[in-house]
């Protein structure tokens, strides 16, 4: 399995990949110039690709050093519920035309970030794991690929946060979803290449404070990878370093009987088998008081 990582390093951004998951090599060797973006990143694995024996051995990271591994993405496209329970729930799904959803570039914090939410805004916190994609070519829009896998560069986890509405201006079971710091993504980026186990047995699971709310399998996307990209690009185009949220099983806390939603300090553990795990502390903070400095993560081209 390949892996490409970004640190916060001694107060300095680094990108790095592995193929062993125990030692890592700088990317910068090869690239000879600042990686500032995914695209740059992208572009500089590719040029490693052909050079890797070559290098001289990795080195060792630390876990606490891993920060967001997307990083100024053109896009981040999100999709409705894709997974279902049971069968005829499934199919009246798979009938429904896909309707891709926007998110913001502000919204991404790394694996282990704090999640901050506005005691205003969120007061109805909920979770969502999700696989996320991270596009590495330009699928045009109306193109329709015979095998749009050909663009994807790799796989991370995702924490797509929401908020049901009870915020100014929304109407009583609104969501609203893309605000500062409510998507978690990492610990890194596995590459899609032909080594890469199948993804369909491997579960995805979101844990609270330790107790398991979601669980499932990622065979049971309703609209699997392809037809989730040939759906998107009918109405637009993918660019290298564009991310793609696939969805998000049953489990989420406004569904569950009685709903359960997330509280200041609550740790979120979502994760993908084989693909790895993220770590979130909810940290509620009320915006007429000033917040420390500490308690809200910083965007993810600085130091989030």
């Amino acid at each position: 399995m390949i892996a490409l990582a970004r640190l916060l390093h001694e107060h300095e951004h680094q990108w790095v990949v592995t193929a062993d998951q125990r030692t890592w090599t700088d990317l910068d060797e090869f690239e000879g110039q600042d990686i500032t973006t995914l695209a740059d990143a992208i572009h500089a694995y590719r040029s490693l690709a052909q050079n890797w024996p070559l290098t001289r051995r990795g080195r060792v990271i630390d876990p606490s050093d891993l920060v967001a591994p997307v990083v100024h993405p053109g896009k981040i496209v999100g999709v409705d519920a894709n997974y279902a329970t049971f069968g005829p729930q499934a199919r009246a799904l798979a009938a429904t035309e896909l309707t891709p959803t926007m998110r913001f570039p502000t919204a991404i914090v790394g694996p282990r970030s704090p999640i901050a939410a506005r005691s205003d805004v969120t007061p109805l916190l909920d979770y969502a794991v999700e696989l996320a994609l991270v596009i590495a070519d330009h699928i045009p829009v109306g193109s329709s690929p015979d095998d749009p896998m050909q663009a994807v560069f790799g796989y991370t986890v995702a924490n797509e946060l929401s908020a049901h509405g009870l915020a100014d201006g929304l109407a009583d079971g609104d969501e609203v979803h893309g605000v500062d710091a409510f998507l978690a993504v990492g610990p890194w980026i596995t590459l899609h290449t032909d080594r890469l186990a199948p993804l369909e047995d491997r579960a995805i699971t979101t844990h609270v404070n330790g107790l398991k709310r979601q669980d499932a399998h990622l065979g049971t996307m309703v609209r699997d990878i392809p037809a989730l990209l040939r759906g998107i690009t009918r109405s637009m185009s993918l660019d290298p370093g564009d991310v793609v949220l696939t969805g998000s099983p049953p489990g989420r806390g406004a569904s569950l009987q009685p709903p359960r939603f997330l509280q200041d300090r609550d740790v979120v553990s979502c994760a993908i088998t084989g693909l790895g795990r993220i770590n979130n502390t909810v940290q509620v903070w009320n915006p007429r008081a000033r917040p420390p400095a500490r308690q809200i993560p910083r965007h993810q081209g600085s130091s989030a």
